[in-house]
């Protein structure tokens, strides 16, 4: 019996062991995807995902939160991890509604605008109409008896006031003022009357018709004595016109000799406030209408020069009086200096002692 033994071959070495890598560890599961949008309730719903991007293990779902969120000052900042949707097609156009909010302060104003513009023209038909009662009556005292319009038209209105006529020191010192105000331009126009009173509502500064003549009686009176006050010494001279500065500067070799003699010793008692001089020459076109007008003004104190119905030059008005004596003897023998502190100017030295000195 034989025994049959395969044949032998020979075994192929083994290749080297190396050591094996460790193992992976499994991929992460993918994160669920969340919508970030205002939640409006607080339920959950679960939205399928189609079945070709559905993975084997696990499940994805879309999460939606619907409670809605409190709104703060604070203005919400979006994160890449956010999802921003967009408005609406009507909310792009009209931003918060302003356009609707400007459109009805528009109309808010126009009809107050027509409202008043028609308030205003019924009250000025009522007043023109006579059918509006004044201002006053409407704010009587409630214990008065009631007015209509129709019992207030029928009383007699009281009748116009008659023209002011001044007294001769009014109107001397209503033409004081009105020269001394401006002396370069405020002259008497070429259609007055001097030998009738000048208008006084060309003179005064204010209206000489009303309200009652009381007032206006009181407005003269305080006129006269602000002009007297401030101007307590005026004289008129033959003397060409001063320059633009209107102190008293006098002037001995342009002057005539009375002129030139009275600004001299007026100029020598430092007098305060410093004296007013008008010079009434050929330069100034209204000088024969003054001279005509001071005539008038003064003829009762005054003597006329031998031009009639002028009056003689230089001119001197102490507190609203013609001086009608002459200056040289008023002073020699000290008077003047008397006449000056009675028309209440201050006298800053007296001549004579100096002389004597």
């Amino acid at each position: 019996m034989s025994i049959h033994t395969p044949p032998h071959t020979p075994t192929r070495p083994h290749p080297p062991s190396y050591p094996l890598s460790p193992p992976q560890p499994p991929p992460p599961p993918r994160p669920q995807l969340q919508l970030m949008t205002p939640k409006r309730a607080t339920t959950k719903s679960y939205i399928p995902t189609p079945a070709a991007s559905r993975p084997s293990s696990p499940i994805p779902s879309l999460t939606i939160d619907t409670e809605k969120p409190r709104r703060s000052s604070t203005s919400i900042s979006r994160t890449p991890s956010s999802l921003s949707l967009p408005l609406p097609l009507p909310l792009q156009h009209t931003s918060l509604g302003l356009t609707k909010r400007h459109r009805r302060l528009t109309a808010l104003l126009l009809t107050s605008l027509f409202l008043l513009l028609a308030l205003a023209y019924s009250l000025f038909h009522l007043s023109s109409t006579g059918r509006l009662l004044p201002i006053d009556v409407l704010l009587s005292h409630p214990s008065s008896p009631p007015t209509t319009p129709s019992t207030y038209n029928a009383r007699p209105k009281p009748p116009p006031l008659p023209p002011l006529l001044l007294s001769p020191e009014e109107e001397l010192a209503a033409l004081v003022s009105h020269l001394a105000s401006v002396l370069d331009t405020n002259s008497l126009p070429a259609e007055i009357d001097p030998s009738l009173p000048i208008d006084p509502d060309y003179l005064l500064g204010f209206d000489t018709r009303g309200p009652d003549r009381e007032t206006v009686d009181a407005k003269v009176r305080d006129m006269v004595a602000d002009t007297w006050a401030t101007l307590p010494v005026v004289v008129f001279t033959k003397v060409p016109p001063l320059p633009p500065a209107r102190s008293f500067v006098a002037h001995p070799l342009q002057a005539g000799p009375r002129s030139r003699e009275v600004l001299s010793i007026l100029s020598s008692y430092s007098l305060t406030p410093a004296p007013l001089e008008i010079s009434l020459d050929s330069t100034r076109p209204d000088s024969p209408l003054l001279l005509r007008a001071l005539a008038r003004l003064t003829a009762s104190s005054l003597p006329t020069s031998s031009t009639e119905g002028e009056v003689s030059l230089p001119l001197l008005l102490l507190g609203g009086k013609a001086v009608h004596r002459t200056v040289r003897n008023l002073h020699a023998n000290g008077e003047l200096r008397g006449m000056f502190r009675e028309a209440g100017v201050g006298v800053g030295r007296n001549p004579l002692k100096d002389t004597k000195r």
